[in-house]
């Protein structure tokens, strides 16, 4: 979320939905994520990599714009999907073995 949202307060056309609208770590000043996987009885060592991928052209205005349709909002479903394979990138990239 943008700095200085404040979800509690938001307009309903934008507000923060589903269990994100009660987490504790979700909020302006940034979101934590934790993975849990079960090995069971394996033995390590095992290595996990993650990967923070950006994207500039908005999913929702996609999901929003697609079923209109009129030719403007049809345009902009065109454009997503051109740009949407080409403008994600990585941001940040992290590995850790045990």
């Amino acid at each position: 979320m943008p700095h200085g949202f404040d979800k509690a307060t938001a307009n309903k056309d934008i507000a923060v939905t589903g269990d994100a609208a009660n987490d504790p770590g979700f909020t302006d000043s940034g979101s934590s994520v934790r993975y849990v996987v079960s090995i069971g009885n394996a033995t390590g060592p095992f290595k996990a990599e993650a990967e923070l991928w950006f994207q500039p052209s908005g999913f929702g205005g996609r999901i929003i714009s697609a079923p209109y349709k009129a030719e403007e909002p049809q345009r902009m479903v065109r454009y997503y999907e051109a740009a949407a394979r080409r403008s994600a990138v990585v941001l940040a990239k992290a590995e850790a073995t045990r």
